[in-house]
């Protein structure tokens, strides 16, 4: 039960600590943050964050590409997950 917790725990920590990528004032330093997130969660050994993990790096390209544009599909991720759960019920 506490590994459970402290595993739970160090992936909250990894959550909050990948808001701070947002922040970047620039895309060499959002890569650069990317890269030790992604050593962090590695060395975490948590399975499913890691599959997240390898799931950001084949998309690091359009992640890293918020520093050219500033927008994200936040919103419409959002509505879109509204119509699901409305469809689901």
């Amino acid at each position: 039960m506490i590994t459970c917790e402290i595993n739970t725990g160090v992936a909250w920590a990894l959550k909050n600590i990948f808001r701070e990528f947002w922040n970047s004032p620039t895309k060499l330093r959002g890569k650069v943050f990317f890269e030790y997130w992604c050593e962090l969660v590695e060395k975490s050994g948590l399975n499913q964050m890691i599959m997240v993990n390898d799931l950001m790096v084949r998309q690091a390209c359009n992640i890293l590409n918020y520093f050219k544009h500033k927008v994200s599909n936040a919103v419409s991720e959002a509505i879109n997950r509204k119509i699901q759960l409305l469809k689901a019920s």
